[in-house]
């Protein structure tokens, strides 16, 4: 591995070679399972690392059912205050 890519390799850390010189950075942790009887290997992804760029970070996506949840309920206040002011 070359050093450029080795520098971002730490505790707890595990790089897999995609092509290209890029390579992917993971989170790697272990649980133990009950029911399996032993420790399952869990690697959460972290970003790219590229020769140019350094260590480009996963994007993080925005919660929707949250923006939907709070659409929802405003709109459901504001037919429900509209026919009010409406009556009076």
């Amino acid at each position: 591995m070359p050093l450029w890519a080795t520098k971002y390799k730490g505790p707890n850390k595990s790089l897999k070679h995609l092509g290209n010189d890029r390579y992917c950075l993971y989170e790697v942790t272990s649980k133990y399972d009950k029911q399996l009887g032993y420790s399952r290997f869990i690697q959460t992804f972290i970003g790219v690392i590229s020769k140019d760029e350094g260590l480009i970070l996963k994007k993080r996506r925005i919660n929707y059912k949250t923006d939907y949840l709070e659409y929802g309920l405003s709109h459901f206040l504001y037919i429900k205050i509209s026919k009010k002011i409406q009556i009076h």
